[in-house]
């Protein structure tokens, strides 16, 4: 993440400025005890939760849903009333963000919690892949 950042602010860093180190100042690096690349599932007293990988907006984005509360909190793959940020996206993250759309579209949502925006529903999904399918272009 150091280097990506670093190569996103070259300009920066010929200047003789690390970003990274900037950014990260005073944060512990925490790693995950599971990597998951697939819907990975698991009960939290007796409330069902769901990881599904979205990456896109970053690799390494998730969303999670709680199927019981039909909700889903989207993070940085919906944004609601705000177009997609595709900053840290390249052309082939941002394709793989319009397929990773399909799979919360499906699900049995009644309410998501964008990362950005106002709580919303399915219609922001479809807002959103649409935008991003302008961008592809």
């Amino acid at each position: 993440m150091r280097e990506k950042i670093n190569s996103q602010y070259s300009d920066l860093v010929a200047e003789g400025y690390d970003m990274s180190s900037i950014v990260f100042e005073n944060i512990e690096e925490v790693w995950p005890d599971i990597l998951i690349d697939e819907v990975y599932s698991f009960k939290l007293g007796n409330v069902e939760f769901k990881l599904i990988p979205t990456p896109g907006h970053t690799p390494s984005n998730i969303v999670v849903y709680l199927p019981p509360y039909k909700v889903l909190f989207a993070g940085d793959t919906i944004y609601s009333g705000y177009p997609p940020n595709t900053k840290l996206s390249t052309p082939e993250l941002v394709e793989k963000w319009i397929k990773a759309l399909d799979l919360p579209y499906n699900l049995d949502i009644e309410i998501i919690i964008p990362g950005h925006g106002p709580p919303c529903n399915k219609e922001e999904i479809r807002r959103n892949r649409a935008l991003l399918m302008r961008i592809k272009k």
